[in-house]
């Protein structure tokens, strides 16, 4: 009977530590996954998330309209139907917390709990705020400047490497020489 009661009393401590472990895992993904929406709220502007989706989306109905003659005359209205429709859908509340939560997971894949923390911390002060504020402009700074460095590295720089690159293989025999 003793053996009974010892071997009950052990098992229900480890049913006891086991559930409290999964508990305890369970409060700890909560606050990393709190800290991770809380970086979110601070990080990410869903306005400008918006206006890139928007962008490249409407770029591809474009395109299908230029290369379809018979929407050619539809493409106005369309276009127009097109954006208010991707509005409505992006921020509709079910989409913009599934978005939050897709930019939460990853926060948190990526980044220490100590390190979301740092940066929340960071985007409180004034200069993060500024910093974020400021990404946008940034952003399209970069890629005017990026736009206009890439133009002339590769209208020299690049043909001078790819010329010698394809030399080196008509010397090899793998690609016809010119004529």
């Amino acid at each position: 009977m003793m053996n009974y009661l010892k071997k009950s009393l052990i098992n229900i401590l480890i049913l006891l530590t086991l559930t409290s472990q999964a508990a305890m895992a369970e409060d700890k993904n909560k606050t990393e996954m709190d800290l991770a929406m809380e970086l979110v709220s601070l990080s990410i502007d869903i306005d400008v998330v918006f206006s890139t989706f928007e962008y490249v989306a409407t770029l591809s109905a474009e395109a299908s309209i230029k290369n379809d003659p018979k929407l050619a005359e539809y493409r106005e209205p369309f276009i127009k139907a097109f954006k208010e429709s991707m509005k409505e859908t992006f921020y509709a509340q079910k989409n913009l917390e599934k978005l939050q939560y897709m930019f939460a997971e990853v926060y948190a894949e990526e980044f220490t709990c100590k390190e979301r923390q740092e940066m929340i911390t960071f985007y409180k002060t004034d200069t993060g705020r500024k910093f974020l504020k400021k990404q946008p402009i940034i952003a399209r700074r970069t890629e005017e400047k990026a736009t206009r460095i890439f133009k002339e590295m590769f209208a020299s720089d690049f043909n001078e490497i790819l010329d010698a690159k394809v030399k080196n293989l008509q010397g090899k025999g793998i690609l016809p020489k010119d004529e």
